[in-house]
């Protein structure tokens, strides 16, 4: 939840999406909504789902926020990501399973 929250706090727009949370983010649409409506801090209304900036729990964020030890923070430079490669095997059977669904797709 903290990092919606954060999202929330430094997001310039008055609009805001789930999809653009999801893609900036990385988190699942449906996390962010679950997530939201844990907090209390989604409603439908005329048709849409509606973001509520609750100014409480955002508050409440800055100040847990403000009160961590600093020296628990993640160090980016430390961070070291690659996007994971798939085996050759694990390739062959994605390969497979493709041409199974094209079959299927054809026979229809």
């Amino acid at each position: 939840k903290d990092i919606i929250l954060y999202y929330l706090c430094n997001y310039p727009d008055r609009e805001i999406s789930f999809k653009a949370i999801s893609e900036e983010m990385g988190i699942q649409s449906y996390d962010i909504v679950s997530t939201l409506q844990f907090l209390g801090m989604i409603k439908y209304w005329r048709g849409k789902h509606v973001i509520l900036k609750k100014e409480d729990i955002i508050e409440d964020y800055l100040e847990r926020t403000r009160r961590r030890p600093k020296d628990k923070e993640i160090s980016a430079e430390y961070l070291k990501w690659k996007p994971y490669e798939p085996s050759g095997k694990e390739k062959r059977q994605a390969e497979q399973i493709k041409r199974k669904q094209e079959e299927r797709q054809k026979g229809r």
